[in-house]
């Protein structure tokens, strides 16, 4: 069976999302270089959180 991720994204109310999915998805598929060019899905399947959501919230 293959490994399964869930990710839950939390929006406050008074923000303004202007990702569309695939923006999503490209974030969490390919390396970053604010993650020393790891992906951030492998990053979230090894548990380590934290620092994929500082890369997603960084400007």
């Amino acid at each position: 069976m293959a490994d399964m991720v869930f990710i839950r994204i939390v929006v406050s109310p008074d923000s303004n999302p202007t990702h569309d999915d695939g923006t999503v998805l490209n974030f969490l598929v390919n390396p970053d270089a604010r993650l020393n060019d790891r992906r951030p899905i492998d990053l979230l399947k090894a548990g380590d959180v934290r620092p994929v959501v500082e890369a997603a919230t960084s400007a």
